[in-house]
Order: C-alpha cells, then sequence, then structure tokens
C-alpha cells in the first residue's frame, strides 16, 4: 500500500481545547484504521506545520476522504 505524509495544523478550536487533545488523537488515529489504513508514526513538529502524519492507505481516494473528514474536525 502507498504511503502517505500529512502535514496538519491545529485549529483555533483544537488550540482552545489543548486538555483534550489525547481524547482527539484517539479518534483521529481511528480514522484510518477506519478506511482499511494504518497511521505508521505522527511528529510533533515547530513550524510551518504543527503535526506530520505518516499514514499507509490502500488508494488515493482513501487519502483524500482521510484528510477531508479529519479536516473538518480540527
Amino acid at each position: 500500500m502507498p504511503i502517505y505524509i500529512m502535514l496538519v495544523n491545529w485549529t483555533q478550536q483544537s488550540v482552545g481545547n489543548v486538555k483534550e487533545s489525547p481524547m482527539g488523537f484517539d479518534a483521529f488515529k481511528q480514522s484510518p484504521e477506519q478506511a482499511g489504513s494504518q497511521l505508521k508514526s505522527f511528529y510533533l513538529v515547530i513550524g510551518q506545520y504543527d503535526m506530520i502524519c505518516v499514514v499507509e492507505v490502500p488508494s488515493d481516494e482513501v487519502i483524500a476522504k482521510l484528510g477531508r473528514t479529519n479536516g473538518a474536525k480540527r
């Protein structure tokens, strides 16, 4: 399966709810699994992006759907 790198930024809402971040990340980790994918690794970073996620997915369509779905939640 192809491996993709997702560059993620937190929204103002997620920054305001930082205490709930572990629960939100748990929900985020389940999202690829439900789509037949796997979150391989993630990194919190400093700079233009807040997080980098490495995801293994079965197709381009699945990664596009994950990006749209999780973008709406963050």
